[in-house]
């Protein structure tokens, strides 16, 4: 750990690797409201964002086909789709797993 100017801690050295994306700035900011997710919500945010940028649902193809799909989240990917961007946020260093919820790292 490594004392900011002022006066906040923070690791170091610090996560390197590319910039992070729109979708998982917005888990990390979910994270920061609410404490932790689960890889289902973080796949609807992920959604969420490929709507706001493509302008059409950011859903997997067939997902709500028919009115078939009853699990958690906006369709049957948000899972699949939300625990791939927490791993990557996990192999950087900004997240860790605890009985099936994400939280941010700690120090």
């Amino acid at each position: 750990m490594q004392l900011t100017m002022d006066g906040r801690e923070v690791r170091h050295p610090a996560p390197t690797g590319p910039h992070l994306g729109s979708a998982q700035r917005e888990v990390l900011r979910h994270l920061g409201l609410f404490g932790s997710i689960t890889s289902t919500q973080a796949g609807v945010i992920v959604h969420e964002q490929r709507t706001a940028r493509q302008g059409y649902s950011g859903c997997g193809h067939g997902a709500k086909d028919h009115g078939t799909y009853t699990g958690l989240g906006c369709c049957r990917y948000a899972v699949s789709d939300g625990t791939e961007v927490m791993k990557r946020l996990r192999d950087r260093g900004f997240v860790e797993k605890h009985f099936g919820l994400w939280f941010s790292k700690a120090a």
